[in-house]
């Protein structure tokens, strides 16, 4: 381990004992010093107790004059957001001081451990220190005998006990004195500025400025990775045949990728792994200091990501770097860590029209395979030469690697990044890192794996770090009650552990499956392309840019939500197929009934975790199974858009893009485009619940006539043409303008002459909200039907 590793590492551990020392003053109503408590972890857990004096270091009043101490102290006040002492005393009331909720300062986080329970802001706390304390003492003793007597591996127990305590503190304040940090959030970002500060060349220097209070001098690097063209990368040229085997597996093979290219720069930059910010939703953060050499370094990592980029993907796709310079000023005042986030952003977009700079490369760009015929090209991507394999097809290497990619996030429980291959299945990411799957750890050796996770989407912890990886797709030992129905059509359902696309459109709308025939029910699959609304602006004007750990504690729980909340939440056991969830948005295949309840669901308690502050807007495309992966992809991107550019009804009549919108009068976005409609969310809840409803209630009384639904949906569209009338042509006015007319002597001549009820609510719905109403009907319709 080196020098700026240890220091790295005793900069995370300084403030453990504030976690036993609550505990204790909560059972016991008194408490040891906090100073005192590290030697729990370092003695009794046997958790490196070479770093003690390191980590007193961090608890002197003054700066001290060892450079390792020194480094501690600066790194923990950095983190903090400002070089005050901590100066309260524990007591009763300021014990259940709660972590204020990242949407809502006036609201909090319970008491309790990261879960999909405890990510929503309360008014009122629950959750205590002793029950908190109780469960992450039971999983420390787990990692204490996984690992016990398995020195050579000592970086897999850190990495297995950083996780657990962004498990267990990520929900709970650093200080009790005033409006907080998380305390793991505050424990990482000290870890990562010490090991930076660490690494700097001229640190003594650094530390007089310091002293001095001299924050001006750019001393750091925010280096920013972007992984672009990634929807091109994940569905052109797959064949729908093959989508369930690869679509899955080429977003995961961008995550892994990624976070191996974080590890690759920290490698060859000589910087700990705590210099990683985050590495998700394709991006990745990492701090470093600011030197000539770091930068004639990051250079050529550039030229090495671009060789490898267009050699092995023509360059189609790419992960872009830049880095901007930062002062120790920026990370301590608020004005000047939001316009550090501004020139970021700006660089970061700025990279994407750059990518390449193919106009300063001299030799040959491209490789491509020679000697290509129809009969070698490789049946997945359709651009490289491929062979025949054992399920006979001809797949070239780099395809076949998705493909075994995709089956090991189904039937492997864990995943190591190593730095060689264990057998012949190894995969090689990113010169000389490899992937290795396995179901148990202990039939492994593990000596030069750089890093092990539980890639299982769950909340259950086995003792390692956990990566929920695999997020969720549906497979076949969940709907083997489907068999019999999948043989009476005479297809061969089930080849592979994964549902295909056909076999997620088979279950469709189940309750239309009887005795093995389907008597009703549209056969059909769905695509929800959906990300948060208004996600730039809010981070631009909230307090979540307010300080350097704010923002990367924000950043870590939108991610969360959804890619650990919504697969576990509402996606377990369901007919869906996850090509992507993480950063704000989400791609999701399946049955297309329960998709529509999947976006309802993912809408409603995304409001509710972000205290109605964003929305979640969704563009929902209903297609048979056998179209194209990359059409569906692109029409629900299409739909997305529309979404995004809705505007609610005025009071007179509608308006629908949000530049002509007066926003005192209207509810932009947090919408919902279906069958070709865009509407708002609560809008459609509300209608659909009406009609389905009244429909399901009239069929029990009346015959439900295809012509009937068919003659709504008419009267529906004349009411719709009326809300943006065609002015140049007034017979087409007059004649939509008869709808209520027609709707009354088609309802009494062909339904009833004296219930009325129906006809009531059929001119409510058509008047107020002809397009929800068309929806739902729609819905209704494909649901009782048996053909598209």
């Amino acid at each position: 381990m080196r020098e700026n590793e240890k220091i790295a590492l005793a900069a995370f551990l300084h403030d453990i004992g504030k976690f036993r020392q609550r505990y204790e003053f909560e059972t016991q109503k008194k408490s040891k010093n906090i100073k005192e408590y590290y030697q729990f972890f370092l003695e009794k857990n046997e958790f490196l107790p070479e770093f003690e004096e390191l980590i007193k270091a961090v608890f002197e009043q003054d700066i001290p004059e060892e450079k390792e101490k020194a480094i501690m102290w600066i790194a923990d006040k950095i983190a903090k957001g400002d070089f005050e002492e901590e100066s309260y005393q524990l007591n009763p009331q300021n014990l259940q001081t709660p972590l204020r909720h990242i949407f809502n300062e006036q609201k909090f986080f319970n008491i309790e451990k990261l879960s999909c329970n405890s990510i929503f802001p309360v008014d009122n706390i629950n959750g205590n220190y002793e029950n908190l304390w109780k469960e992450f003492e039971r999983d420390l003793n787990e990692i204490k005998e996984i690992f016990r007597n398995k020195e050579d591996v000592n970086h897999l127990k850190l990495d297995a006990f950083e996780y657990l305590f962004r498990k267990y503190t990520s929900l709970i304040p650093n200080r009790l004195d005033k409006n907080s940090d998380s305390l793991y959030e505050h424990l990482r970002m000290s870890a990562m500025f010490a090991g930076v500060i660490g690494s700097m060349e001229d640190v003594d220097e650094y530390i007089k400025e310091v002293k001095n209070q001299n924050f001006e001098k750019e001393r750091f690097l925010l280096i920013a990775g972007d992984f672009f063209g990634i929807q091109n990368f994940i569905f052109d040229e797959v064949k729908t045949k093959y989508a369930a085997k690869t679509l899955r597996a080429k977003s995961a093979y961008i995550q892994i990728l990624v976070k191996v290219l974080a590890f690759y720069i920290v490698n060859k930059l000589n910087l700990p792994r705590f210099s990683i910010i985050s590495t998700h939703a394709g991006k990745f953060e990492i701090l470093a200091p600011n030197s000539d050499d770091i930068i004639k370094k990051l250079e050529n990592i550039k030229k090495e990501f671009n060789e490898f980029f267009l050699s092995r993907f023509f360059g189609e796709t790419g992960v872009g770097i830049t880095y901007v310079p930062a002062s120790t000023k920026d990370f301590l005042d608020e004005n000047s860590y939001k316009e550090f986030r501004k020139r970021l952003a700006d660089e970061v977009e700025e990279l994407k029209f750059k990518k390449f700079n193919l106009h300063k490369i001299r030799e040959k760009i491209f490789e491509y395979d020679e000697d290509v015929n129809n009969q070698n090209l490789c049946e997945f991507c359709q651009k490289r030469k491929g062979k025949e394999s054992k399920e006979n097809y001809v797949i070239c290497d780099i395809c076949n690697h998705y493909i075994e990619i995709g089956k090991s996030l189904v039937s492997n429980r864990f995943l190591a990044i190593s730095k060689e291959a264990k057998d012949d299945s190894d995969i090689e990411i990113f010169k000389g890192f490899y992937i290795h799957f396995f179901d148990n750890p202990s039939s492994v050796k593990l000596k030069n794996d750089v890093a092990l996770y539980d890639i299982v989407t769950d909340e259950e912890f086995r003792g390692y770090e956990k990566w929920e990886l695999s997020s969720y797709v549906a497979v076949k030992d969940k709907f083997n009650k489907y068999k019999d129905y999948f043989k009476s059509k005479n297809k061969e359902f089930f080849e592979s552990q994964i549902l295909t696309l056909e076999e997620l459109a088979a279950i469709s709308v189940t309750q239309g499956i009887v005795d093995n025939k389907r008597e009703k029910g549209v056969e059909a699959i769905m695509a929800l392309k959906g990300d948060a609304d208004g996600m730039g602006n809010f981070i631009k004007n909230s307090k979540v840019t307010s300080s350097f750990v704010k923002f990367n504690f924000f950043a870590r729980m939108v991610d969360y939500y959804f890619s650990v909340y919504v697969p576990i939440t509402f996606m377990k056991d369901k007919p869906f197929y996850t090509v992507f969830a993480g950063g704000d948005d989400l791609f999701v295949l399946g049955a297309w009934n329960e998709i529509i309840d999947l976006s309802i669901k993912v809408r409603d308690d995304f409001k509710k975790f972000t205290d109605n502050n964003l929305s979640f807007s969704t563009g929902l495309v209903m297609s048979k199974s056998n179209k194209p992966v990359s059409f569906i992809a692109e029409i629900a991107e299409h739909q997305l858009e529309n979404a995004k550019d809705f505007c609610c009804e005025k009071k007179e009549d509608s308006c629908y893009k949000v530049e002509e919108c007066d926003e005192n009068k209207h509810i932009k976005k947090d919408a919902v485009t279906l069958f070709g409609y865009s509407m708002n969310w609560d809008v459609l809840k509300r209608v659909r619940a009406e009609v389905i409803k009244a429909f399901n209630n009239f069929e029990q009384k009346y015959e439900v006539k295809t012509t009937m639904l068919y003659k709504l949906l008419n009267l529906a569209d004349m009411r719709i043409a009326l809300i943006e009338p065609n002015k140049e042509n007034i017979n087409e006015f007059l004649k939509n303008s008869l709808w209520k007319s027609k709707l009354s002597y088609f309802y009494r001549r062909n339904i009833s002459e004296d219930d009325n009820e129906l006809l009531d609510k059929l001119n409510k719905w058509i008047e107020d909200t002809p397009k929800e109403f068309k929806v739902s009907l729609f819905e209704y319709i494909y649901k009782k039907r048996s053909k598209v």
